[in-house]
């Protein structure tokens, strides 16, 4: 009698649990279905942009050990999102996978070091890149100290070289053992014209004026180190006009520009960018540029050309790698850049520092720095400054 009850018992029991298992399964299955794509793909879509884009150049310095071990994480995220699609898609597999640091020549303030700055501005704004750009200044030597620190570090992609002229200038100058030849190009980037600037209370108002002047008087020209932009610009124009020239080179434009202001030069080259404070504080005043045409931002400033000295000049910036990095990690930071200069941070940038879209692609860059290259030795060794 009692076996046969509990084995009643179970059978109930038994017969329960068959009609409510199949009711608790179908309830226990409808929350999976439903989070499932939330937890999939709102987390990556969110998330993404807002830590690419609250990294600043400063953050990334102190914190690359902790941008360095979450950036794999944020790479996919930023390639989810759609931020950075088009970039990812020239980039090689897992490129970049810690910072990167654009090295620049000049100090900080320098038109290569803002030119830098408003780049990684641009890059962050947009998130075309998983990892942070730092800028570390490594001036000296006209240009040398940088070149020379580039080419000793891997040729992996990682640190970029900001330029200008006087990578076709300074090797022929200091005899050194890198030259252009060592870097692959990226990209040109940007035009800057020179101006001739003189003090406010010179009684110089024109070229013309200043040209007179120093065929009489003893005029004295600033800029660049001895053989660079700014001297041949100054030579060119003492030659063409018949007069001697005496020159007395700066570490720096604003150096040149401080030495204006101070009486120790009477007329220097200078760049918008290095002296606009004191143009609009009313100290410098500027004479003409060599530029081909006239500047936009300066429409009333004649060249060289309107003042009767057939000479003409610009300087330039742009981007180079070492000559061994890989060509798809260039195509890549040619995208990026590419990229970043249509962000309207840049272009505000551009456009308030009086600078023009000087692009040209990496090959057509390398036969520039070629030609410019062979241009200069041919001035320098007539100017018996070629030190080679």
């Amino acid at each position: 009698m009692i076996s046969w009850q509990h084995s009643w018992k179970r059978l109930v029991l038994a017969s329960i649990l068959a009609l409510i298992m199949p009711i608790i399964a179908a309830c226990g299955s409808a929350p999976e279905t439903s989070t499932a794509p939330a937890q999939s793909t709102a987390p990556a879509a969110a998330a993404s942009p807002a830590q690419n884009t609250e990294a600043s150049p400063a953050a990334s310095v102190a914190a690359e050990p902790a941008a360095s071990a979450s950036g794999q994480g944020t790479t996919a995220a930023a390639s989810a999102s759609g931020a950075g699609t088009t970039v990812a898609a020239s980039c090689p597999e897992g490129f970049p996978n810690k910072p990167i640091t654009f090295v620049t020549w000049s100090n900080p303030g320098g038109g290569g070091d803002v030119l830098g700055r408003a780049m990684i501005t641009a890059i962050e704004n947009q998130n075309l890149l998983s990892q942070p750009v730092v800028i570390e200044n490594r001036a000296g030597g006209s240009g040398a100290v940088g070149m020379a620190h580039v080419v000793q570090q891997p040729a992996n992609g990682y640190t970029v070289l900001i330029v200008t002229k006087n990578l076709t200038l300074t090797p022929l100058t200091q005899n050194l053992d890198t030259d252009y030849q060592d870097f692959k190009p990226i990209q040109r980037t940007q035009l800057e014209p020179f101006f001739v600037a003189v003090r406010t209370d010179s009684p110089w108002n024109s070229l013309k004026d200043l040209v007179a002047a120093a065929k009489t008087e003893n005029v004295t020209f600033g800029g660049a180190f001895a053989g660079s932009t700014d001297n041949m610009m100054f030579s060119l124009l003492a030659d063409k006009a018949g007069f001697e020239l005496t020159y007395v080179p700066f570490e720096s434009g604003g150096e040149a520009a401080t030495a204006l202001v101070g009486g120790t030069v009477d007329a220097i080259s200078a760049s918008p960018q290095e002296v606009a404070a004191l143009v609009d504080a009313g100290k410098l005043k500027f004479l003409a540029t060599p530029s081909a045409q006239r500047v936009p931002d300066f429409p009333d400033l004649p060249t060289f050309k309107d003042e009767g000295f057939d000479i003409t000049l610009e300087q330039w910036r742009g981007f180079v790698y070492h000559k061994d990095v890989p060509d798809e990690i260039v195509e890549c930071m040619d995208t990026v850049l590419r990229q970043a200069s249509q962000d309207p941070s840049f272009q505000k940038y551009m456009e308030e520092s009086g600078l023009a879209n000087g692009y040209l692609p990496g090959d057509e860059f390398y036969a520039l720095l070629e030609k410019e290259t062979n241009e200069n030795r041919a001035f320098l060794e007539e100017a018996g400054l070629l030190n080679q």
